[in-house]
């Protein structure tokens, strides 16, 4: 449910798990995106300069474009689960009508 950046040193090694998770059970597994998977945010936590010491400036770019895409809720049963950090203008309208 997001927040996948701020864990500390091994934050690129987190993701990288949680992605490879994703491609071998994507029917069992969600990854909704969180408030810390923005640009700002990455470099706050210094995800940005762990992903460029230990790869480059155009894997950051990739792992962002991944954050971009990631879905902001997802409906479970009948409930609607989203990361804490969405913003409380946000509406189940405004989340359907995002191109994600």
């Amino acid at each position: 449910m997001g927040d996948y950046v701020d864990r500390g040193p091994f934050a690129v090694e987190v993701v990288l798990l949680l992605m490879c998770m994703k491609i071998n059970y994507s029917s069992s597994m969600i990854m909704l995106r969180g408030n810390h998977e923005s640009r700002t945010m990455t470099a706050n936590f210094d995800f940005k300069k762990q992903v460029e010491y230990q790869y480059d400036t155009e894997v950051y770019d990739r792992f962002m474009e991944c954050f971009d895409a990631l879905p902001l809720g997802c409906l479970l049963d009948k409930f609607l689960v989203v990361h804490g950090g969405i913003s409380p203008e946000m509406t189940l309208d405004k989340i359907m009508k995002l191109n994600r």
